[in-house]
């Protein structure tokens, strides 16, 4: 491959300051091959020369960006190191070479890791002090004061954190808890609608089959309401019905079969129309919060609807 390379290099490598080309240029033509007794594994640490050097240069031209993130290093480093007395407070801080050396005695023991960090920011701290950014006379003093802030500025974060999360843990309190009212109020709707539906049916008895159980239903009814008492009791919300007739309107209520509800409308003793309610399909309006019920010509409330119903057929 090296050969090859080497060999058709002017045409790989299209600039004269191509990489490649001065890296060709420098390993020069390819060694001839060993015999195969003579073969062996060599193990080679490869090492991007071209990209340590751009990043040396880098650092050279900007002090800014290596001063920058010398003081990132050294606030990740404090983030990383347990809380240790010899640290100090924000207000009475550890030098920086202090602060190095606690972190180099931790990492000895603890994190290699560390000690390599350490190391390299040891070497960025004497390009700083040959650039003339940081000053030993000062105990670095400038680098030493902008960590000081992060530190602040990490703990003002951390205590607004903190008051929003104790905000949230309170409203999700309060979430769970309405969570688990609704849940007993379903529970008390289930047993409600439970205890109507039993109310609704006759019990069978032991040993007999549910058509003679049917055949015991006792018809109830009629009861009978003018137009003006159901309008007056909030029933009726709407009528089409005539003001000058509604005098004369009565509704005759009465049940056949459980759960079932024939209203006849009657104008002076006369029937004029009638209407059947099913009390599951009113039950469950109820459930979906559908609160009125529109019929032909009037429009009922169903929450007093069913208690009205409730009053006349479904108490025991």
């Amino acid at each position: 491959f090296h050969s090859l390379l080497y060999e058709h290099r002017e045409k790989i490598c299209s600039k004269a300051s191509d990489s490649l080309l001065k890296i060709l240029q420098e390993l020069g033509p390819a060694p001839p091959q060993v015999p195969r007794k003579e073969n062996a594994n060599v193990e080679l640490t490869l090492d991007n020369r071209l990209r340590r050097a751009a990043a040396a240069n880098e650092s050279a031209q900007n002090p800014e960006q290596l001063f920058s993130e010398t003081k990132f290093q050294i606030f990740c480093l404090i983030k990383s190191l347990p809380p240790l007395e010899q640290l100090g407070t924000l207000n009475d801080p550890v030098s920086i070479d202090e602060l190095l050396n606690l972190a180099h005695n931790h990492g000895l023991k603890r994190d290699p890791r560390i000690t390599e960090i350490v190391a390299g920011l040891q070497q960025n701290i004497i390009q700083l002090l040959s650039l003339g950014i940081l000053n030993r006379e000062d105990k670095l003093s400038l680098l030493r004061k902008d960590v000081v802030k992060a530190c602040l500025n990490l703990e003002t974060q951390t205590s607004k954190i903190e008051g929003d999360l104790q905000r949230l843990q309170g409203v999700f309190a309060n979430i769970r808890d309405h969570h688990k009212f609704l849940q007993q109020q379903i529970t008390a709707y289930k047993e409600y609608l439970d205890n109507v539906r039993q109310s609704c049916t006759t019990k069978n008895k032991k040993g007999k089959d549910d058509k003679k159980s049917a055949d015991k239903f006792v018809k109830k009814g009629p009861f009978k309401y003018t137009h003006s008492q159901l309008e007056r009791d909030g029933i009726i919300i709407e009528s089409d019905i005539p003001d000058d007739r509604k005098s004369n309107i009565n509704f005759q209520f009465e049940s056949n079969s459980p759960g079932t509800f024939n209203v006849n409308v009657l104008y002076r003793s006369r029937g004029v129309a009638s209407f059947q309610l099913q009390l599951d399909e009113l039950l469950e309006r109820q459930h979906n919060n559908e609160l009125e019920f529109q019929l032909d010509i009037i429009k009922l409330n169903v929450n007093l609807l069913i208690h009205l119903l409730n009053k006349h057929f479904l108490s025991s």
